[in-house]
């Protein structure tokens, strides 16, 4: 009984894999990057400001400590999400620079 278990578990993965290698990008990329999921498909600056809980006016000092505290708490060497860190970096450089870093 485990055997057929452990057969149709090699199976599934295996159509998973395959699916993912074919498809996995954009089905990641319309994932991430839909409103459903809570974020726009190009952050703007009142995105990113909400991200870093940061007013729309905050200095660069401002921005520059609250990326840091962020990132020391979600870096995903520490076990956060690797979305969420990419979200802050996004967020940081959209404020500092005033473009936004995803096509």
């Amino acid at each position: 009984m485990m055997a057929v278990g452990a057969v149709g578990a090699l199976v599934g993965s295996r159509i998973l894999v395959s699916t993912l290698m074919e498809h996995g990008p954009k089905l990641l990329t319309k994932a991430f990057n839909s409103s459903k999921y809570g974020f726009d498909m190009k952050m703007n600056k009142t995105e990113a400001s909400k991200i870093l809980g940061v007013s729309l006016n905050a200095s660069q000092d401002d921005i520059k400590k609250r990326h840091r505290r962020l990132m020391y708490l979600n870096h995903p060497d520490r076990g956060g999400s690797p979305l969420i860190s990419t979200k802050i970096n996004e967020a940081k450089e959209l404020l500092f620079g005033g473009k936004s870093t995803q096509n």
